[in-house]
């Protein structure tokens, strides 16, 4: 019988990743912890550093190739 649809063995059982996260949040503690305003810009600005060296690089990626293909097609049309 081909036409049946096969079941997934993910939506069967519960993987070993989600039984140890669950059992972790379930029985913890809460923990009251006051994050300062201090630490609190100095972990957003580390954020967007982070964010912004990712995009640059990615940009680099992109656009380095773009731009050694043009100076390369710029100087053989000039020698022609």
């Amino acid at each position: 019988m081909s036409w049946q649809v096969k079941r997934n063995n993910l939506f069967t059982r519960p993987s070993p990743v989600a039984v140890l996260v669950s059992l972790l949040v379930i029985g913890s503690e809460p923990i009251y912890a006051y994050i300062g305003p201090g630490a609190g810009l100095t972990l957003l600005g580390s954020l967007i550093a982070v964010a912004a060296v990712v995009l640059v690089t990615v940009l680099g990626l992109i656009l380095y190739p773009i731009r050694l293909i043009r100076k390369f097609i710029e100087r053989k049309q000039r020698k022609e």
